[in-house]
């Protein structure tokens, strides 16, 4: 039987990448001994129009490590033009390009970190 000490401590790392540099890293929460973490949380990333061709987001799902060991990512997805992204990734970022003001939620299949998909953020 598996405990909730054998749960992760997770988080999403969120980076805005322009020009491929990324510029701006925000992240959530910890969300302790979860299988089922909810992140609700949000940020104010300013973009100008005429950036937001070479501008793209990654949001990694990862799993928080005690020190001295290094957090591991355990999947992630791009939100960003077709130049960028695919999928679920380019659809949210054309509703949020087309309606600035309005906040989206929307659930992802993550990449996972070493290849094939399986975890939603």
């Amino acid at each position: 039987e598996v405990g909730n000490d054998d749960f992760p401590d997770t988080y999403v790392k969120v980076k805005m990448t322009q020009r491929m540099k990324v510029c701006k890293t925000k992240k959530t929460n910890t969300v302790f001994k979860s299988l089922q973490p909810s992140f609700n949380q949000s940020f104010d990333l300013k973009v100008t129009e005429s950036s937001l061709p070479q501008t793209f987001l990654t949001l990694q799902l990862r799993q928080a490590k005690q020190f001295p060991a290094r957090d591991v990512t355990l999947g992630s997805i791009i939100l960003g033009s077709a130049m960028f992204s695919r999928g679920s990734g380019l659809r949210q970022w054309n509703r949020v390009v087309s309606k600035p003001k309005e906040k989206m939620d929307e659930l992802h299949i993550l990449n996972m970190a070493g290849g094939g998909c399986s975890s939603i953020i």
